[in-house]
């Protein structure tokens, strides 16, 4: 178990654009047309990222089966800064992205289908640690076909199109009322 001084001085040793030793920070970025906004109709959605997931301690957990226990993976920080640099080299070429974190990648589909405006067809396999595990160090993008190439150097696997009203079979707007967001 690290203690706050351990956690400052690795965070220290990490070298990512938008991080800091301190604190997180937003880094500045010289073109606000480079940062990804929503995918768009037919862009290829990806999951980026190899993490060690588990529902110990999730949001899935607590919600769904009877309550939090066990201990969640340990972060790899070498492993969360890798996908920083690599999310800050590749957004130029993204139409989205999103961290996977709280309630896993269900969940970060749904806020970026509710982001983006538009649903996506989406093909996981049926385990509910693939849906609803969390871990860090995972993204879900979306980018023109073609630009595929800028997924290189990460592992990623193609999950679904963006395209449509709705998102796992729900409808946006139902989404939206159900998650709260309307």
């Amino acid at each position: 178990m690290m203690n706050d001084e351990a956690v400052i001085e690795r965070l220290k040793s990490i070298s990512a654009p938008g991080l800091s030793g301190d604190i997180v920070s937003l880094g500045l970025v010289s073109d606000v047309r480079l940062i990804p906004a929503g995918w768009q109709e037919g862009d290829a959605v990806y999951v980026v990222g190899a993490p060690e997931l588990a529902l110990d301690g999730s949001e899935y957990q607590a919600r769904f089966l009877g309550g939090p226990s066990g201990r969640p993976p340990r972060p790899h920080l070498g492993a969360e800064a890798a996908l920083v640099r690599f999310l800050w080299r590749a957004a130029p070429r993204l139409t989205a992205s999103h961290d996977v974190s709280e309630g896993g990648l269900a969940v970060a589909l749904a806020e970026l289908a509710l982001w983006s405006g538009m649903g996506a067809r989406i093909e996981l396999e049926d385990d509910a640690v693939i849906w609803f595990g969390e871990g860090g160090g995972q993204a879900v993008v979306a980018c023109r076909p073609e630009d595929e190439s800028a997924l290189e150097g990460m592992p990623y696997r193609r999950i679904g199109e963006a395209g449509g009203s709705k998102v796992f079979g729900v409808e946006l707007e139902d989404l939206e009322r159900a998650g709260g967001y309307a």
